[in-house]
């Protein structure tokens, strides 16, 4: 079962966002779990999710354009698969990549 993203504008960023937000093991927010991936990791998801060609995925995961993307396709799937903590809300319609969200 899966549900829609209820939750405020703090569940998605914070007052760091988007120049001073660190990454962690244990993200309060989507963006800082975003900003948490690894560059492997935001790779894949810029080439099977967000259809990044190829020859620009290096640039595009080095810059913060690829938390903004990611960050933005978040918001159009709307999507999590529980309510409760850790949230684990998905990047994809399908929910093959997610993100874990602790509070």
């Amino acid at each position: 079962m899966s549900f829609k993203l209820s939750f405020s504008e703090e569940f998605f960023t914070d007052e760091t966002f988007p120049y001073d937000t660190e990454a962690s093991k244990r993200p309060t927010n989507v963006y800082q779990a975003i900003v948490s991936l690894s560059k492997k990791e935001l790779r894949e998801i810029g080439r099977k999710v967000l259809r990044i060609p190829a020859k620009s995925l290096h640039f595009w995961v080095d810059t913060e354009l690829a938390a903004a993307d990611v960050l933005d396709k978040v918001r159009e799937t709307n999507t999590c698969s529980n309510l409760t903590v850790p949230v684990r809300v998905w990047i994809d319609p399908k929910g093959d990549y997610t993100l874990t969200i602790y509070e």
